[in-house]
């Protein structure tokens, strides 16, 4: 598989007897463009790793978070919030970093049979802080079966982000806690 090779261009390899990139790269660049004209330039180059191409590294992004991968397998409740609460901290930290917030919590839970599994919750308050996401972590965290079988990761995110942390937005007061969400 190759960018910029689309089912015309495949069928005309497979003519060409070219299945795999070792194939393409036995190819001299003059039979290539013979073939496909100017894309033969183009493939002929890719196939060796030269792509001159700018880099064009800005783009949206669309959530902040971190995981970790545990050394051992665990299955002990207190270990696994002491995690979890140091990747909200971190997260905390790279939303303060950008200036911004978000709508979406997402747990990832892989556990030691490499199943992995993600929960969510969508609120309707901006989630700014490591308290926001802590107070969120508990419902997500009884729909798992972590602490009752062994995990090996563990990853929070948060996501539907907002453009700039200014914007206005309710704070909780304290009889609010039980109506969120």
């Amino acid at each position: 598989k190759f960018f910029g090779v689309g089912k015309v261009t495949e069928q005309k390899m497979l003519r060409l007897g070219v299945r795999t990139g070792h194939d393409l790269r036995q190819l001299q660049e003059e039979a290539l463009i013979f073939h496909f004209g100017k894309t033969g330039t183009f493939l002929y180059n890719i196939v060796r790793g030269i792509d001159n191409r700018p880099v064009e590294p800005a783009r949206e992004r669309k959530s902040i978070g971190s995981e970790t991968t545990l050394s051992c397998d665990t299955d002990d409740r207190n270990e696994i919030e002491g995690i979890l609460n140091h990747l909200a901290l971190q997260i905390e930290q790279s939303l303060k970093k950008r200036q911004t917030g978000g709508y979406t919590i997402t747990l990832k839970v892989r556990y030691h049979d490499f199943t992995t599994i993600t929960r969510s919750r969508t609120v309707l308050t901006p989630i700014y802080s490591s308290r926001d996401i802590l107070f969120l972590l508990p419902g997500l965290l009884a729909s798992t079966r972590a602490g009752r079988q062994k995990i090996r990761l563990l990853g929070l995110s948060v996501s539907k982000l907002i453009g700039d942390r200014n914007v206005p937005h309710q704070l909780m007061l304290p009889f609010m806690h039980q109506f969120r969400m």
